[in-house]
């Protein structure tokens, strides 16, 4: 049962705004991060991908052509990228972000219309508070499910946004095809 709030203060629900803008903006951030991770780990997909195809070209090409050494060493980069592809998943790991952000930005949304429509026309502020415990508590629920996020690659937020939709279009086509 949620703990019952004894309210006497006249700017609760300024307090509550201030409190959901500042959620708002820790949800972009980490819905940016999301992104430009799956966006990351999609890259490495393809990179990895494309470079099996062509160490795997190559390896028929040198087998057919009776070079058994370069045919060798190809083939054992081959296994490389194959072992790589298999245990690191990129696929998975940058749907997995992607959905992350989706969820991110849902919520964020989520609380700005809480925030800006239902907080100072619908809301007492018992029903304000209990509206924010709830948002924290999704944004809290969040933080523990989604994939950690690596700090690095200094890309710009808004070329990552732009490639964020790229990868969900193709964790689309992954799910439609699985």
């Amino acid at each position: 049962m949620p703990e019952q709030y004894e309210v006497h203060s006249p700017t609760t629900k300024r307090s509550v705004a201030s409190e959901l803008s500042q959620l708002e903006n820790a949800c972009i951030l980490s819905g940016e991060a999301q992104a430009a991770a799956a966006v990351r780990w999609r890259r490495y997909h393809y990179c990895v991908g494309i470079a099996a195809v062509a160490l795997s070209v190559l390896a028929g090409m040198a087998f057919a052509g009776n070079y058994p050494v370069l045919a060798a060493m190809f083939s054992v980069l081959l296994a490389v990228l194959t072992t790589v592809m298999t245990f690191l998943k990129p696929s998975e790991r940058a749907c997995a972000h992607k959905i992350s952000g989706d969820q991110y930005r849902a919520l964020c949304n989520e609380a700005r219309v809480f925030r800006e429509v239902h907080l100072f026309h619908a809301c007492d502020d018992q029903s304000a508070i209990a509206g924010l415990d709830a948002f924290v508590k999704r944004r809290n629920e969040l933080d523990a499910a989604s994939r950690r996020v690596c700090r690095c690659g200094g890309k710009k937020r808004s070329e990552s946004a732009e490639e964020a939709g790229a990868a969900h279009r193709d964790c689309k086509e992954d799910a439609g095809s699985a």
